[in-house]
């Protein structure tokens, strides 16, 4: 499609503040936006309908039809529509934005993927109700709030019906997903059963039902012919709901939409017990209860969450710490220099007459709140980033049911300004307070002021020296730490994006998109601050500087200069943090170095050919740097100052040594294969997930093929091995050898001072002992 005019979309709606592009198709693009008056983040859904290729006004129309489906469809699994504007040859709609990414960008386990799937059937029954077919039903149209909620999107190919089945002359929607009579031509409501059966069933057997690599042709004759084997290691109620939905014939499927939540939520029940949805750490709402037992409906506000404080919306106000707006210092709460709006909080300590707010949680019986709790509708969801990452903590594992319980009798202490977790302020005196009175999910809890639960996903994790888990959280961006007990804390950030508090607390600065995070020894946290463009240090006393970044320099100059001197820009989403805190990072052509005195030094480049033309008269500042990657750099890692970086082009791995490169594992082509011979002969198979890398004590170098499931190590003298994994995707056994069980990925390596090596596998933290052995953590 071409290009939008963005200057005629902007002219187009007034009150509103255009943004970054979020996504683009054949029915137009997508853009965020913030409605000035109301002070909401919305999207935008542009359609040029002067575009030759798009059909002129009969797509104008459609997408028209569009904004009228939506219009009428109230439910809070689908997307809300604020507005639509036509204007010459301008369409555009204006709806929520949904900050938590695409069911696609998401690896859930099997009870979120059924708290998905009822959200959805529940969606479709609302809009079969209203008279709406979606007939594109899939996971790049399944959404979720940066709090955990899915949301149904793009009714852009929606047939209008009054009858329960039509015709029509063409073929749409994705072949993937289509139903045997929707490729016959015909559509029905039975038709959006089965494109959801088909996204169930490649979320719990993660793979599609049918070989992607079939031609279309033959794709569709699956489709209508071949019935795909039932899904393994899945509940056998759970898998034979969706296999139901399957079925060639609409009429051998569930009787409708709601019929095959009520069949998920009762497989789920079965298999996980009464109160499996309020586990999935996803909120969740069905408005369609079983008719022959209501009071059974599922409902996800039992335990962590409550009708009033689970509101896709973030809070109007914050009661966060001012900083001067200016020169970006941390003003405590005391100084007379800060500005703005009190909160209630503050307006209370100031005279101790004023009343509370009525909304601020009084029910819990907890007269002691902290100020930073006293918000109205704060969101308590533990979700977080969906655009990188996908990561699990299962409630009976890391954190157990306990913690959830005490989560829930501590709604009325949430700090998620954005719905990602559930904290309380360090009191003065660092005592435990109790929180009072009997939560709805049992007797009495307490807990240790400080203590958050950690969010369900999340951008990237870096392991500490002590075995202690640095989560950074891109979508509310804040950096959570999982100690070995399992306890999480807060280190970084408020939940609220934007770039605040340095000299001052970390937990009351300001953050945005953290990709990525490291620890030195010493334990100093560096934060890739991708939104801000910076590198921000968290030292152990919990203040937060600025480490690199933030200057108006250029980082391309002859010699070593003051990190915080250069301006850094498109930063690559990977940091490796060497023992003695020299920290190393990348933009799309240069590798550069941060000693622990904060210089900056540019050590490598990207690429083959130097990246930089020089001026007139001058030497290419590229010409000096030796080639670390040919084309995508995948992963960095440094031990005692030899730096390693992946090739995603070349499936290598290479390693510089005092302005020396060599390549330390890969022949050069994509593969797997020469285990127990040189690793420099061996292929791998890194181009396709980029791979990530880590390095022990004793030089081992550790490698994460993800899309071949496994993990291979690179000993000292050269030779490869597999030391998790076997190559197949599914669950992992606990307790046997770890080179023998599947894995559904291996996202992320980190080793443990004491040789235990972690791995991300998609669904499961994995820990893998020096002697083999796996758990999960």
């Amino acid at each position: 499609m071409p290009a939008i005019d963005r200057a005629r979309v902007a002219a187009a709606l007034p009150r509103y503040r255009l943004g970054e592009q979020l996504g683009a198709g054949s029915f137009g693009l997508v853009v965020a936006g913030h409605h000035l008056d109301l002070d909401r983040a919305v999207a935008v859904k542009v359609l040029p309908i002067e575009a030759p290729a798009a059909g002129g006004a009969a797509l104008a129309a459609d997408f028209r039809a569009e904004a009228q489906i939506l219009s009428r469809l109230d439910h809070p699994h689908i997307v809300r529509i604020y507005d639509f504007v036509s204007q010459d040859d301008l369409c555009l709609i204006v709806m929520e934005l949904l900050a938590g990414g695409t069911l696609s960008q998401h690896r859930l386990p099997t009870e979120a993927a059924c708290a998905v799937g009822l959200a959805m059937a529940d969606a479709l029954a609302h809009a079969h109700d209203h008279g709406a077919l979606h007939r594109d039903v899939k996971p790049d149209n399944i959404l979720f709030t940066a709090t955990g909620q899915p949301k149904l999107t793009d009714f852009g190919i929606g047939k209008i019906f009054e009858e329960s089945s039509g015709t029509t002359s063409h073929l749409a929607g994705t072949p993937r997903y289509m139903a045997p009579e929707q490729i016959e031509g015909r559509v029905s409501r039975a038709a959006d059963q089965y494109a959801l059966g088909v996204v169930l069933y490649e979320l719990l057997a993660g793979r599609p039902p049918f070989d992607p690599a079939l031609p279309v042709p033959e794709l569709l004759r699956h489709h209508r012919e071949v019935m795909p084997p039932t899904p393994t290691g899945v509940p056998a109620p759970i898998a034979d709901a969706v296999m139901t939905a399957l079925a060639k014939a609409p009429a051998d499927r569930h009787p409708d939409a709601a019929a095959f939540g009520h069949a998920l939520a009762a497989a789920a029940a079965a298999a996980y017990g009464p109160d499996w949805l309020s586990m999935t750490g996803l909120i969740v709402r069905p408005q369609r209860p079983r008719t022959d037992d209501p009071a059974a409906a599922p409902t996800s506000g039992r335990h962590v969450f409550r009708p009033a404080t689970a509101r896709p919306e973030p809070a109007p106000w914050t009661s966060q710490p001012r900083t001067d707006a200016v020169t970006d210092r941390y003003l405590p709460p005391d100084d007379p220099t800060r500005a703005g709006p009190r909160t209630p909080a503050e307006i209370a300590a100031a005279d101790p007459a004023t009343e509370r707010p009525a909304d601020t949680g009084a029910a819990t019986g907890d007269t002691r709140r902290p100020a930073v709790a006293d918000r109205p509708g704060d969101d308590t969801h533990p979700f977080a980033d969906a655009q990188v990452a996908r990561r699990w903590f299962a409630p009976d594992r890391p954190l157990g049911r306990a913690v959830l319980a005490a989560a829930a009798a501590l709604v009325a202490l949430a700090l998620a300004v954005t719905g990602v977790v559930l904290a309380t302020r360090d009191s003065a005196d660092g005592e435990p307070i109790a929180t009072g009175g009997p939560g709805p999910a049992g007797p009495s809890q307490s807990a240790r002021l400080g203590q958050v639960v950690l969010p369900t996903y999340f951008t990237a994790w870096a392991l500490g020296p002590r075995g202690e888990l640095y989560i950074a959280n891109s979508s509310s961006p804040m950096v959570l730490v999982r100690a070995p007990d399992g306890t999480g804390t807060v280190l970084a950030g408020t939940g609220i994006e934007g770039i605040s508090g340095d000299g001052g607390p970390a937990k009351e600065a300001r953050l945005s998109r953290p990709a990525a995070v490291g620890v030195d020894s010493t334990g100093n946290v560096y934060i890739l601050d991708t939104g801000n463009n910076r590198i921000r240090r968290v030292d152990p006393a919990g203040t937060i500087t600025r480490f690199a970044g933030g200057g108006s320099g250029q980082p391309d100059q002859a010699g070593p200069v003051p990190a915080t001197s250069v301006r850094l820009d498109s930063l690559s989403d990977d940091i490796a943090v060497d023992r003695n805190g020299d920290v190393y990072f990348a933009d799309p052509s240069t590798v550069y170095r941060v000693d622990s005195a904060g210089l900056l030094t540019r050590v490598a480049r990207i690429g083959d050919e130097p990246t930089s033309a020089p001026t007139p008269g001058s030497e290419d500042p590229d010409a000096g740097l030796p080639p670390l990657v040919s084309g995508l750099l995948g992963a960095l890692a440094v031990r005692n100052g030899r730096l390693y970086a992946v090739d995603s082009k070349t499936n290598v791995v290479r390693m510089l040594d005092q302005g020396t490169v060599t390549t330390v594992a890969g022949a050069g082509r994509e593969g797997i294969s020469g285990d127990v011979g040189l690793a420099t002969e061996a292929d791998l198979n890194l181009s396709s997930s980029g791979g990530t890398i880590a390095l022990d004590d004793q030089g081992n170098l550790y490698i994460a093929e993800s899309s071949a499931y496994r993990v291979r190590r690179v000993s000292p003298d050269g030779f490869i091995t597999t030391v998790a994994g076997n190559g197949r995707s599914g669950p992992s056994n606990e307790g046997r050898l770890a080179a023998g069980q599947s894995l559904y990925a291996a996202d992320k390596v980190a080793v443990a001072a004491g040789g235990a090596l972690y791995i991300d596998g998609g669904i499961d933290i994995l820990v893998v002992s020096p002697e083999g052995i796996l758990t999960k953590l």
